[in-house]
């Protein structure tokens, strides 16, 4: 039996064969199609893709070439890259071109065994729950109907292509450039990039180059296997080159990118790790200090208090979401809508801004870095500084459980309706707790939350806590409490 359609946080995902397969590919296609043709009688569509199997608009029997044609079939207009697209670079088309939904073949950070599709529609941004539930609703009906096939095309269809990457990054440095009201790099400003062999590595040489800005590019090239390297970069064990490369470079700072260039880890010139929400703060803090305005922040329960903090005491509005970067588009449109400057920041590496798109760009944190630093005359390790010394530090701690057997599904039971007696003896006494988006535990100085992967056999661990013992031992506590459930 054909494992069915299943759309998590952003899409389906499945290991390349098994759980993602030419069918899965073909039956979503076609969901998007008949679902767009509800209200638009020939929707534009376009397909972006990484760099993973499969993953070629120039083989016949491609996951993409059967995305096209599948489109075609049905009555949409499809347009298709040129080349590796990253997730940032599809959104913004999709908004800039006035087009009606756009589908990129990616699988995030996850191994080069697994692809994914995902949906965006004519904003730009992650499709909402209610999107992909009837895209995944429409896509097993046609999935389980076996006298449904994808319909046969000629052999070389006409293909329209688009290339914008040149547009794409040079309106992203004129926007940085004008909101920080920053002038010229020096020639020998450098950033180092780790592109850790996804698809980001040709946006980076455009978005650099029209800067002006030096730019250094570890693992280069694209590979569908990644070069056998950990293709998630959030994962802090993976950034000792990035780190060592800033340092012989003498660079402003390092920045990583997953294959689909939509997550982000930075490193200052001193080589040191810094958080997203970290990140996201010290441009807060230039923005403030420059007395340039920041309309809002928002955030999810899996990220850190450091953000809330720094909104409450600054008067800035805060808005904090379930785990997606999909819920943040509202307060996008409505700060785009009023001229308004909103930030989304994830604890994963996700960030964006109002006036750029409205999908979690990994180009855009680093850029606005690189231009802050020169602009206020101040390196990265002292910006962090000044934040920790004002707003205060945390511990931060993600784990991936893996769930055998039926544990899964015990939790996703548990977590409807948690047991507070439960709780309260497996894991301490005076716990506070809710469930907007799996579990979350607010101890006295810190939190834990656990959620479950939509599309893989995991639960996510996230722990803040105010030091690395703390931290530690709630990790060790929390997974303790997954095994006895």
């Amino acid at each position: 039996m054909m494992i069915p359609v299943s759309f998590g946080t952003s899409g389906h995902r499945g290991i390349v064969s098994k759980g993602f397969t030419a069918r899965h590919v073909w039956a979503i296609a076609k969901a998007v199609a008949v679902l767009l043709k509800r209200n638009t009688p020939i929707p534009k569509v376009v397909i972006g893709y990484d760099c993973r199997p499969g993953n070629s608009p120039h083989v016949t029997d491609s996951f993409t070439f059967l995305a096209y044609t599948t489109l075609l079939a049905e009555g949409a207009y499809p347009l298709l890259f040129k080349s590796f697209s990253p997730t940032p670079l599809v959104s913004w088309t999709i908004q800039k071109q006035g087009l009606d939904g756009g589908l990129i073949f990616t699988a995030s950070h996850n191994p080069p065994q697994y692809n994914g599709i995902k949906f965006n529609p004519s904003h730009g941004g992650p499709a909402s729950t209610d999107i992909t539930s009837e895209i995944q609703k429409l896509a097993n009906s046609f999935l389980s109907n076996a006298s449904l096939n994808p319909s046969v095309l000629p052999a070389n269809p006409v293909i329209e292509w688009v290339d914008t990457e040149h547009d794409f990054a040079f309106e992203l440095a004129s926007k940085v450039k004008q909101y920080t009201s920053f002038s010229t790099f020096l020639a020998t400003d450098t950033i180092v990039i780790d592109a850790r062999h996804g698809s980001v590595a040709s946006v980076w040489h455009k978005i650099t180059q029209a800067l002006s800005l030096n730019s250094h590019i570890l693992n280069e090239s694209p590979l569908s296997d990644f070069g056998g390297i950990e293709p998630n970069p959030t994962k802090k064990e993976v950034l000792s080159d990035l780190a060592k490369a800033v340092l012989e470079k003498k660079a402003l700072l390092g920045v990583a990118n997953d294959p689909d260039g939509d997550r982000h880890v930075i490193v200052d010139e001193l080589g040191h790790f810094l958080s997203p929400e970290e990140v996201s703060i010290i441009l807060a803090e230039y923005f403030l200090l420059s007395n340039r305005r920041l309309d809002g922040l928002g955030t999810t329960v899996a990220s850190s208090m450091l953000i809330k903090t720094w909104a409450q005491l600054n008067g800035v509005n805060f808005e904090e979401t379930r785990v997606g970067f999909k819920y943040f588009t509202p307060f996008f449109e409505k700060a785009k809508a009023a001229d308004q400057w909103f930030f989304g920041v994830e604890s994963s590496g996700g960030f964006s801004a109002s006036w750029h798109t409205f999908e979690k760009c990994g180009f855009l944190p680093a850029v606005l870095l690189a231009c802050v630093v020169k602009q206020s005359k101040k390196p990265l390790s002292v910006w962090r500084t000044l934040i920790q010394q004002k707003y205060g530090q945390w511990v931060f701690i993600e784990k991936e459980i893996a769930l055998e057997g039926n544990l899964k599904d015990k939790l996703e039971v548990f977590f409807k309706q948690p047991n507070e007696s439960v709780l309260q003896k497996a894991l301490g006494p005076n716990l506070e707790f809710t469930n907007l988006d799996g579990l979350k535990i607010n101890f006295l100085s810190g939190w834990a939350l656990l959620r479950l992967s939509g599309t893989e056999p995991l639960a996510r661990l996230y722990v803040e806590a105010a030091s690395e013992s703390e931290a530690a031992a709630w990790v060790a506590k929390m997974t303790e409490f997954v095994g006895k459930v």
